[in-house]
């Protein structure tokens, strides 16, 4: 096979350089090289295939080997680990990077969190994460950064009402309101309710997307890209995990209830008022508006004002659901 068979693509260059590089440098023989997105490739090696994943600083890898292993060591084992190259490196140097080697796992089907089930497993999954997590964390605190939702959510905010007049191209004065109202609105009760929590701080994963839960062939549920590795209380965790499920629910707060240990969260006001929170909308007009406008993609554009205007209409309901159970709870 030659390299990059049926490859027509500008970056062929530096990919046959980065195949040689490793074939000399790492002792990784690869004949095929596929971009996965930026910074990350599939590689076909005589050993199956592998990932690999660039990184700017290599601190920032180690960190997360660190804290993964101790994670592991606690006994996590649906972990996505890093691999070492047969040269015995974590990682090798090239064009800039400092690249880390990762196993591919083959999945049934792209995972999402759409049925009670998927919700159910991944609640499961990330409640063994915490626990190892909490375990481990004495030993490698040092190396991770601190985890402050209430804190992201704040910059967030600040910049979706920075970006106003962009904004005003694709959305209303009237939702851009209600949305900063809602914000608002869950940080400020959030600093009157919030109370010293009696959970411990743990490892957090940093990103509960579904993307990074993967359902492998052999059945199992696995946890990848630690990239954002933290260390915070995992009360946060699980509301970031609330805020990926409610697309999937409507915004219903009854229908997250149906997941006992969520109904048990919820007892907690403090927890309660960071689900009036629209992270997600506030995350992707965000990120809409840092990028030039001709890069503004019309068919993206498209799908997030639908986003948008239905989770508005969904949210309405949440938001009375919750303002209505913090006021007869006082």
């Amino acid at each position: 096979m030659t390299l990059f068979n049926n490859l027509a693509r500008r970056d062929d260059i530096s990919l046959n350089r980065l195949v040689f590089f490793m074939r000399r440098k790492a002792g990784l023989y690869v004949y095929d090289a596929v971009p996965i997105k930026q910074n990350m490739y599939s590689l076909y090696t005589e050993n199956g295939v592998k990932i690999i994943k660039g990184y700017v600083h290599l601190s920032h890898l180690e960190a997360i080997h660190h804290a993964l292993n101790a994670v592991v060591k606690e006994g996590f084992t649906q972990a996505v680990q890093y691999e070492h190259y047969p040269n015995g490196k974590l990682a090798v140097f090239f064009n800039g990077m400092y690249w880390a080697l990762i196993p591919y796992l083959p999945t049934v089907s792209r995972f999402c969190y759409e049925t009670f089930n998927q919700r159910e497993q991944t609640i499961s999954l990330l409640r063994a994460f915490h626990q190892c997590g909490e375990a481990a964390l004495p030993n490698v605190e040092r190396f991770l950064p601190r985890m402050n939702l209430t804190e992201r959510w704040e910059t967030r905010l600040r910049q979706f009402k920075k970006n106003h007049e962009e904004l005003s191209l694709y959305i209303s004065e009237s939702i851009q309101s209600a949305i900063a109202e809602w914000a608002e609105t869950s940080l400020d009760l959030f600093e009157r309710l919030w109370q010293p929590s009696y959970s411990r701080l743990c490892i957090l994963h940093g990103d509960v997307a579904s993307h990074n839960v993967i359902h492998s062939r052999g059945g199992a549920l696995w946890l990848i890209d630690f990239d954002l590795l933290s260390v915070g209380l995992k009360e946060y965790e699980y509301m970031q995990l609330m805020h990926r499920f409610l697309r999937y629910t409507k915004w219903s707060l009854s229908a997250l209830e149906q997941h006992t240990f969520i109904r048990e969260l919820m007892h907690t006001k403090w927890l309660m008022c960071l689900l009036l929170f629209p992270s997600d909308i506030l995350r992707e007009w965000n990120k809409i508006c840092s990028w030039p406008s001709h890069q503004r993609m019309t068919g993206r554009l498209s799908v997030l004002i639908d986003a948008t205007m239905q989770e508005v209409h969904y949210r309405q309901s949440l938001v009375e659901e919750i303002m209505n159970r913090l006021d007869s709870s006082d």
